[in-house]
């Protein structure tokens, strides 16, 4: 077996290729997800703050949702904060978690997935506004819980922490 030098191993490795998956870009699986859903990516720019600003007394974290569930019909313009009060009340903010494994059934059972610490305030702020989208990408199945539904189904929890230096 020929050994290399490390720092020759090391040169040849290439940074892995951009996914486009910049400040203010939605994931293919959550874009898939959220039109088999029937809802809308979240609003970007003025019109996220506007609603943010809004909704949880402006507490809740521009990260903490992925999209929007509206009403069938209902019709709101995110640039007008008006519009966003009358409608508050119908917003249903999706948090998306997705997968592609094969053994995850229609049920959900034993899928692992993690919830961010802004995910999980978001939700305790919003309430029966606020669900989490389970979503597989391989049947197309997907569940639509609230934070108490969640809590209710969950067998096995850990913490774990992200840390920047």
């Amino acid at each position: 077996m020929k050994h290399r030098s490390l720092k020759k191993t090391i040169s040849r490795i290439r940074p892995p290729r951009p996914n486009g998956q910049g400040p203010g870009r939605i994931r293919r699986a959550e874009q898939e997800a959220l039109a088999a859903m029937s809802c809308l990516p979240k609003p970007k720019a003025r019109e996220l703050d506007n609603l943010l600003a809004l909704a949880g007394e402006g507490r809740i974290k521009k990260k903490a949702f992925d999209g929007l569930l509206l009403p069938p019909g209902a019709k709101v313009d995110f640039s007008d904060t008006r519009s966003i009060r009358r409608h508050l009340r119908q917003i249903i903010f999706i948090e998306v978690k997705t997968t592609s494994r094969p053994n995850v059934g229609k049920d959900f059972r034993n899928y692992y997935f993690s919830i961010s610490e802004n995910e999980l305030d978001a939700a305790e702020q919003l309430g029966r506004n606020y669900r989490f989208a389970l979503y597989n990408r391989r049947t197309g199945h997907y569940l639509i819980l609230t934070l108490k539904q969640l809590k209710a189904r969950i067998r096995r929890s850990h913490v774990s922490h992200s840390v920047q230096l």
